[in-house]
Formats: C-alpha cells, sequence, structure tokens
C-alpha cells in the first residue's frame, strides 16, 4: 500500500487535482495502480509519469490507462 500512498499523499501541481486512483490485484505481478487518463489534464498526465519514474517505477500506458507498479 506503500504504492498507493505516495500517489493519494499530495496533489499534482500543475493542476491542483487528485486524479482517479483504482489498486488492482494481478496476481503474476502483485499490485499495481490505474490511473483513468480522462481524471486528469495531460499535462497532469506528464507530472504523474515523471514523479513515478523519478521513484524508480514502472509506468506503462495505454487507451484509457496509465499503469503503475514498483520494479
Amino acid at each position: 500500500m506503500a504504492l498507493y500512498r505516495a500517489f493519494s499523499v499530495g496533489r499534482f501541481k500543475c493542476s491542483g487535482i487528485l486524479p482517479k486512483i483504482i489498486v488492482a490485484d494481478y496476481q503474476g505481478e502483485g499490485y499495481v495502480l490505474k490511473i483513468k487518463k480522462v481524471s486528469a489534464e495531460e499535462i497532469c498526465l506528464d507530472c504523474i509519469k515523471d514523479f513515478s519514474k523519478k521513484r524508480g517505477l514502472i509506468v506503462a500506458e495505454d487507451k484509457t490507462y496509465l499503469t503503475i507498479q514498483s520494479s
């Protein structure tokens, strides 16, 4: 849950919003965070990616979600 806490504690400075975060349990990969892209502005998505990469997290992206998991 430390992964979830890292994203839910503060707001991203670009937009002052807290994007919708879903915790998903993938049996083979463990817990991941799914962030719904429509819940954040495009600029904020870049902040989330940068925030994640600076902390050594893996970021994957598809049409609807950003998926973040620990390495």
